[in-house]
């Protein structure tokens, strides 16, 4: 969530040095997350914690939102811009013998 937050206001901050023809940022957070926290977002996932999940501790929900307001903020300063949008092809449990 912190290094979401930093990386937005990089962005804004590079966007407003020059008129810019092309940028493009990446919020590679959402796929790191994925990775190390799926298990304690989906409850079917064999490692899913609960009690976690009842006590609100959900660290991909929050890099999610984290992202959404990133993104809200980087919009602020673009003006006028077109502004494009993509997200990866999602995230979800991985069962595979790929380590064999």
């Amino acid at each position: 969530v912190e290094g979401t937050r930093k990386k937005a206001a990089i962005t804004r901050q590079v966007l407003r040095l020059e008129p810019w023809d092309f940028m493009a940022q990446v919020f590679t957070e959402t796929h790191c997350v994925g990775h190390q926290c799926w298990h304690l977002h989906d409850p079917t996932h064999p490692a899913y914690d609960a009690e976690l999940a009842r006590a609100g501790y959900d660290p991909l929900r929050d890099v999610y939102v984290a992202v959404d307001q990133a993104i809200a903020s980087i919009l602020e300063d673009a003006g006028d811009a077109l502004v494009m949008v993509m997200t990866a092809h999602g995230m979800g449990s991985f069962y595979g013998a790929q380590f064999m």
